[in-house]
This record gives C-alpha cells, sequence and structure tokens, in this order.
C-alpha cells in the first residue's frame, strides 16, 4: 500500500517551484537588466523602484536575485546529477562484479575520505580558474563518494535475495537481469540521494564564493551577494539577509524532499 505524499514534501516542492520559476523566468520579474549599475544609487534601501534596495555598485539586489538564482540552482542541480550518476555507475559496477576493480575503487574512497572535502575543493580551486564548469568538476570530484558506497552496499545486498538467485538460476540474461530486477529497487535509493547531495553542492558553490572562489561574470551568485553584504551590514542589511535567506529556504525544503522520499520509499514503514 502506498502512502499518501506528505505535507512537508508538497510544500516543499512548492516553494522550490516558486523559486524556480522565478529564475526562470526572471527578465519578465525586474525592471532592471543584470550587472546594471548605477553608483549614483549605490546602497538604496528597499523601495518601490528597488525591491531589496542596491548594492555597493548601484546594481538592484533583487535581479543580481533573480539572475543568481539560475547559477547557483543550475550548478547545484548540474552537479548532483552528474556525481550521483557516476558515483552509482562505479558503485554498481563495483557491487555486482567485485574482484580488482572493487578494490581499486574502496581504496580510492578510503583515500578520499581520509580527507575533509571542503580541503580538497579548496585545494583544487586555488590551483585554477574558478569557472562555471570547473567548479562541476571539481566538487564533484569528493560528491560521488556517497552514492558509489550507498549502491555498492545495497547491490551486495540485493545479490542474496531470493528473486535475484531465482533469476540467475532461470539462466536470465545479465542485462535483464539489471535492467528488470536491480534497477528499479535502487532507483528510489539513488533519487534521495540525489537529493542530499544536491543541498550539499548548494551549500559548498556558496562557500567558495563568498571566499571569492566561485565563478566570475556579471552576475552575482547567492554566496557573491552574501560577502558583498556583510561588509555593509549595517547600512544595507538586506544585501546580506537576502542572500541567506534564500539559501536556507532552498537548502532546508531540499533536505525535507529527501526526508519525505525516504520516509515514502522506506519499506520498514510501509
Amino acid at each position: 500500500m502506498k502512502k499518501k505524499m506528505d505535507i512537508r514534501l508538497k510544500l516543499s516542492i512548492f516553494i522550490l517551484s516558486w523559486i524556480v520559476g522565478a529564475a526562470i523566468f526572471a527578465p519578465g520579474l525586474t525592471f532592471y537588466s543584470p550587472g546594471f549599475m548605477d553608483i549614483t544609487q549605490r546602497l538604496l534601501p528597499a523601495s518601490q523602484n528597488h525591491w531589496l534596495g542596491t548594492d555597493l555598485k548601484g546594481i538592484d539586489v533583487w535581479t543580481s536575485m533573480l539572475y543568481g538564482a539560475r547559477v547557483s540552482l543550475s550548478v547545484g542541480v548540474i552537479t548532483a546529477a552528474f556525481s550521483t550518476l557516476l558515483g552509482s555507475t562505479l558503485g554498481f559496477l563495483a557491487g555486482s562484479y567485485r574482484g580488482w576493480f572493487e578494490q581499486v575503487l574502496m581504496r580510492l574512497i578510503d583515500i578520499l575520505m581520509a580527507f575533509p572535502g571542503i580541503l580538497i575543493i579548496l585545494t583544487i580551486t586555488t590551483l585554477i580558474d574558478p569557472t562555471y564548469l570547473s567548479l562541476v568538476v571539481v566538487i564533484s570530484v569528493t560528491d560521488w563518494i556517497g552514492s558509489a558506497r550507498l549502491v555498492r552496499a545495497e547491490v551486495l545486498g540485493l545479490k542474496e535475495r531470493e528473486h535475484i538467485l531465482a533469476a540467475q538460476a532461470l539462466g536470465v540474461s545479465p542485462i535483464q537481469l539489471i535492467w528488470r530486477h536491480m534497477l528499479p529497487p535502487l532507483l528510489p535509493l539513488i533519487f534521495t540521494q540525489a537529493t542530499q547531495s544536491l543541498s550539499g553542492v548548494i551549500l559548498v558553490e556558496s562557500s567558495l564564493s563568498f571566499l571569492g572562489l566561485g565563478p566570475r561574470g556579471k552576475v552575482p551568485t547567492w554566496g557573491q551577494l552574501l560577502s558583498e553584504g556583510r561588509t555593509v551590514i549595517v547600512e544595507s542589511p538586506l544585501l546580506a539577509i537576502a542572500p541567506g535567506f534564500a539559501l536556507f529556504i532552498v537548502i532546508f525544503c531540499v533536505n525535507l524532499i529527501g526526508d519525505s522520499l525516504r520516509d515514502q520509499w522506506d519499506p520498514k514503514s510501509l
């Protein structure tokens, strides 16, 4: 019997849909173009013309928030999708075929886990030019580990289940065994892991941008807005509060979605 979608999941999806929609339709929600600068209008308070005020360069904060959401959210989604797919594939291969590949993969994971992930990311980003693509690749260097370990452990358990052993005894081809018997129970686990990865990636990206190691362009990310806002927190508090609150809401909603989906798909709770 399926569980009904709980209120946490509905509310989180609703809020995230509005935020994503605002980022997509940003040109229709603001009177200014991204990066439009008027130094005579710097650090203005919230008003009818500037809903969240202006920053140190006279750029409308509301406009920066809308267009910055495109960068922050797209980096999170692309990185989480790539790292989850990579980690799940490697974990599946390691759990299915064992042998030397599993040994090499697990030793590599042990080495990477011996160092804090953020330290590895900071080290790499200081050595290369921080672009959009390089940020996706750098964060993925450590983000795939969780998916790989989780999927490998689940595959090892699946291989011992009766319906898998029966399918193998009946001579089911490896392709059919994967697509019809092993992949379906793995998909909910992988999707839940992807939501947890997404919130972590958004937080890491905003942290790097806050430290000046994020992608550079005329459109600042939420982390860059937050970094700028901390320097004028007294004169223009909205410059720091707006991106900080947006990051909190997005990460909180994504985590709620992950928790809700885990509860929905957990066979022990049915």
